[in-house]
């Protein structure tokens, strides 16, 4: 073996005497796949914890309810865990528990989370169309 700079171990093809670095490859998907930003995926400020559960939100399809017993039985940490990573990803900007109310009654009618990979941009136009076609509003 001959160590080529600024490549990893190479292997040493001795016919036409060409140093050909060990590559790392990637798999090949087709569909159903996530892209992370690198900046949130290597930012050591978030923990792995509240990675996984952004990941997990992002991964999702629009209109999926996102409860805590549905991401419990993705990840093997506790509800205590979760709690702790979605306050954290709250904190970093990267989820959102947004209330909604009747329009009329201004009674409460529920919530969801609204997750993100670009800190503090939610597209809340598209939701607000979503609660006005149902007679709701956010709450404030």
């Amino acid at each position: 073996m001959k160590r080529t700079k600024g490549t990893n171990e190479t292997s040493y093809n001795e016919k036409k005497k060409v140093a050909i670095p060990d590559l790392v490859y990637k798999g090949i998907r087709q569909g159903n796949f996530t892209i992370i930003p690198n900046d949130i995926l290597r930012n050591p400020n978030i923990s792995s914890k509240a990675k996984v559960l952004l990941f997990i939100g992002l991964s999702n399809q629009d209109g999926w309810k996102s409860h805590k017993t549905a991401i419990c039985s993705m990840m093997k940490e506790g509800e205590n865990a979760i709690d702790s990573a979605i306050k954290e990803l709250q904190r970093f900007g990267l989820m959102k528990k947004m209330r909604y109310r009747d329009k009329k009654t201004k009674r409460i009618k529920g919530s969801f989370w609204i997750w993100t990979d670009t800190p503090g941009k939610f597209n809340l136009e598209k939701y607000s169309q979503f609660l006005e076609e149902n007679g709701w509003e956010f709450a404030r």
